[in-house]
């Protein structure tokens, strides 16, 4: 598996999963807000909060770099809608 996917991408990969778990319950709460009426301001809140929320936390929890944290933002981005959808089926 290491020859296919280095092993600091599947590090990465394990905390974006780990942080969309609780982010979705985020997510959630602010579609229930009575200004935001539209997909499209969902996926626009959840873009810029993904990158707010998920520097600091990988800064901080897993003690890495700036442009890892970008990619944590980039991949919870990217999974939550994803994991929403699945675990609502």
């Amino acid at each position: 598996m290491l020859a296919i996917f280095p092993s600091r991408l599947i590090d990465l990969l394990i905390i974006s999963v780990t942080l969309s778990f609780a982010w979705m319950s985020l997510i959630q709460k602010i579609k229930k807000l009575s200004f935001i009426n539209k997909e499209w301001q969902v996926r626009i809140i959840n873009l810029f909060l993904s990158f707010i929320i998920a520097i600091p936390f990988e800064m901080k929890f897993y003690d890495a770099n700036l442009i890892d944290g970008i990619w944590i933002g980039l991949f919870t981005f990217i999974v939550v809608p994803t994991l929403y959808e699945i675990l609502k089926n």
